[in-house]
């Protein structure tokens, strides 16, 4: 997961390797038990209508609480 700040103030999240039926409401209440979440979505092929397996969360939860969620998430898939 890769993270960058936006001019609100949010945080968003790059979250690659889901799974192919990962849906923008199952990352809303992945990431929601963490804190507040401004918007999720997964990226669709237009040709296909299929999920290219990566996605982004918008959240603001503080970046340093980010930072470790995605520390956390990367040590744990390994």
């Amino acid at each position: 997961m890769q993270r960058a700040m936006s001019l609100s103030g949010d945080t968003k999240v790059f979250v690659g390797g889901l799974l192919p039926y990962t849906t923008d409401q199952s990352l809303v209440a992945y990431f929601g038990q963490f804190g507040e979440i401004v918007e999720a979505k997964i990226v669709m092929d237009r040709h296909t209508g299929r999920s290219k397996n990566y996605g982004f969360v918008r959240t603001r939860l503080e970046l340093t609480i980010v930072c470790e969620l995605c520390e956390y998430l990367n040590i744990k898939r390994k």
